[in-house]
């Protein structure tokens, strides 16, 4: 259980790593295949709904190049937001895209992650602290049994 806690926190702690997009993703991963392995927790089909959505989106990111790839190429490329990217990736182009964008697609990938990250932590009973003016989390299993 503090396996899957620690895999959650890294996600809801929103890094500011170069490949946060990436790791959130395999975090949130490694967690549903520790779910996969034992019981699932989860009675609903939703968060296996919305964790399916993220790996197409990972896996098909921006015309059919993976997100890891779109994720190097911005990292590469943000100190110019409105440069238009130019990525060709196993006969796949990336063109007519501002850097900016791409920013834009990346966060809005993060924010599904994140939203996902907090359904599984509320679903364990997890409780996810935020403390202000510190840039750290507390957290604490609640009545898991």
């Amino acid at each position: 259980m503090k396996l899957k806690l620690n895999l959650l926190l890294n996600v809801l702690e929103n890094p500011t790593s170069s490949n946060k997009y990436s790791k959130s993703y395999l975090n949130l991963k490694n967690v549903m295949d520790l779910e996969k392995r034992g019981e699932y927790k989860f009675n609903d089909t939703s968060v296996i709904d919305k964790f399916d959505k993220i790996e197409k989106s990972y896996l098909d990111f921006i015309n059919k190049i993976p997100l890891n790839v779109v994720e190097r190429y911005f990292n590469d490329n943000h100190e110019n937001p409105n440069k238009h990217a130019y990525l060709e990736y196993n006969d796949n182009e990336l063109s007519d895209i501002k850097i900016m964008e791409i920013y834009n697609k990346l966060e809005l990938f993060f924010q599904d992650c994140f939203s996902l990250a907090c359904l599984i932590a509320d679903l364990y009973n997890f409780e996810v602290k935020f403390n202000e003016g510190e840039n750290k989390n507390k957290s604490s299993e609640n009545n898991y049994i």
